[in-house]
């Protein structure tokens, strides 16, 4: 990633108004004697002086979104993935002034506008990184190139061998175990994955047994197997097709309930709503079991490749950050080594479009990045050095003994509810009763409306903090407590839908001062043994 010439430091001088020696955490319902990790580790230990600016080169801007036009090139890239999908998917459109047909919608759509999107990739990508905007546009470039004309078969061949080359290869390094950039495109809002697999659809040659024949109960030898991958591949391919044309599937729906619920429901609609899906993971169970090691064996590497990622859908039920970064690692090498792009171009395998549904079941959707809400305003150039200046500016000017940081944000449907939430927490922590002090409540206000709710109760520092283009809301929460935890104050998180019948203030200094002295405290489930971000 690129630097800013050491941009963390020097941001903000001045002492904090928090007092040195407290230490970061907090919670309620607690798991005690938990390990410090992460944000934890910046808190002021007793009696040391102010610890130095966060580290925020990690968070520098590698995917272009802060470059100028670029939510306008985003449109346009998805506004070309979703022509190309109506016209194959469209069997004829109703008359119309384009021509009748999807295939005219699209003709006329380059018309107007494929000038403009030309100029602002050689704008916005122009800076160095953001592997995911440079794929997506040079997967554009090959699909136009295919619908050029005579010798646009050939001269797409050449330009997806270049695409490999250039950045699907240095992306993933042969032998370089688990280290890939590819989830860097699951997490980005350029429709990378979209146009690849178009090109894929797009190409004529769709019949390459070059990755394997894909026989039924034979494997690469032809000595008898338990899979039938020719009843898998057709299965699969409507399973895909199914969720292409039906994008509600993967929306988060508030009636389901409490975030958590909403993953989960969604996830089971996925599973069980689409037709196909479900037999198609529980194929993808034994394929996965059977040939965790020399994949080749099966001689179906595009269907072993499939059933990994089909596994990738899986990890999402339980969202574990760091069981899916490995299992796109597997992808990755196993695209890299047995399915190189030029290759996988000439078969009909819906390799990408996989990898796209994945990327729709995060917890922050690409196309909620900067879709999700047209009309926000777009966040700043150096977005999280920006949030992070704010809340050290706002617990600097905390008066002596105010040393107990309450953090909480709302965006989307909760953000109606901030206002409310926020006047009733202010009566009720102002008012605690414990000796050290009222406690300082800090609002992220991570869309227009949070912020203008935010602004109408009193006591609150509003935080301003878009996140369209920005900083994602779980992102934003940890550095708000590194902040605030690096000032010497004691920060606690409290997610905006929990509700307090106490102030909880009393609990944590208690649970600060047990034998051990935690660093860090979490919330812990009331069912399980299992610790929940809610309450940190």
């Amino acid at each position: 990633m690129t630097s800013r010439g050491g941009r963390s430091q020097g941001r903000r001088g001045g002492r904090p108004g928090c007092r040195a020696g407290s230490r970061a955490t907090s919670g309620r319902w607690l798991c005690r004697g938990l390990a410090a990790w992460g944000w934890a580790n910046v808190a002021v230990a007793a009696g040391a002086a102010v610890q130095p600016p966060l580290d925020l080169d990690v968070f520098e801007d590698d995917d272009c979104r802060e470059a100028p036009n670029s939510d306008v090139l985003l449109a346009l890239m998805h506004d070309l993935a979703d022509l190309l999908d109506r016209a194959l998917f469209s069997t004829g459109m109703p008359a119309g002034r384009e021509g009748g047909s999807a295939w005219a919608d699209l003709e006329a759509w380059q018309a107007e506008h494929l000038r403009i999107m030309a100029g602002l990739a050689s704008q916005v990508f122009s800076r160095p990184y953001c592997e995911p905007g440079k794929v997506a546009w040079m997967a554009a470039e090959c699909l136009l190139v295919l619908r050029g004309g005579p010798g646009g078969e050939d001269d797409a061949l050449r330009c997806a061998e270049a695409l490999d080359e250039d950045f699907l290869t240095q992306m993933t390094p042969r032998g370089s175990g688990f280290v890939t950039r590819l989830h860097l495109m699951l997490r980005s809002p350029w429709p990378a994955f979209r146009l690849l697999d178009l090109l894929v659809r797009l190409h004529p040659e769709s019949g390459s047994t070059r990755m394997g024949a894909c026989r039924r109960f034979q494997n690469w030898r032809q000595d008898p197997d338990v899979f039938d991958w020719t009843w898998f591949k057709p299965l699969l391919s409507a399973a895909v097709d199914a969720a292409t044309v039906a994008p509600a599937t993967f929306e988060l729906r508030p009636e389901d309930g409490p975030l958590s619920r909403q993953y989960r429901a969604r996830w089971l609609r996925v599973h069980g709503d689409l037709s196909g899906m479900q037999e198609a993971i529980a194929f993808s169970d034994d394929v996965f079991e059977a040939y965790r090691e020399h994949h080749y064996r099966a001689g179906c590497h595009l269907g072993v490749i499939s059933c990994y990622i089909l596994q990738v859908l899986l990890v999402h039920l339980r969202d574990v950050e760091g069981r899916l970064h490995r299992y796109v690692a597997s992808v990755a090498q196993l695209i890299n080594l047995h399915a190189p792009f030029p290759h996988l171009v000439k078969t009909d395998w819906p390799i990408f479009r996989l990898l796209h549904l994945a990327s729709l079941l995060q917890r922050t959707p690409p196309v909620e990045v900067w879709e999700g809400a047209v009309a926000e305003p777009l966040a700043l150039p150096d977005a999280a050095g920006k949030l992070v200046a704010a809340v050290g500016k706002a617990v600097a000017r905390l008066p002596a003994g105010e040393g107990f940081v309450l953090v909480t944000a709302a965006w989307g449907f909760l953000s109606r509810f901030a206002g409310d939430v926020l006047r009733r927490w202010s009566a009720l922590l102002g008012a605690g009763g414990d000796g050290a002090g009222l406690v300082t409540l800090l609002f992220l206000a991570l869309d227009a409306e949070a912020l203008a709710e935010c602004r109408g109760a009193r006591g609150v520092h509003c935080i301003d903090a878009p996140k369209r283009l920005g900083v994602e809301g779980v992102i934003a929460k940890y550095l708000a407590l590194a902040e605030v935890s690096r000032a010497g104050c004691t920060a606690m998180w409290l997610d905006l839908d929990i509700y307090l019948a106490a102030t909880p203030v009393p609990h944590i200094r208690a649970a600060l001062e047990a034998p051990g002295r935690p660093d860090l405290l979490f919330a812990r489930h009331a069912a399980s043994e299992s610790v929940s971000p809610a309450v940190v």
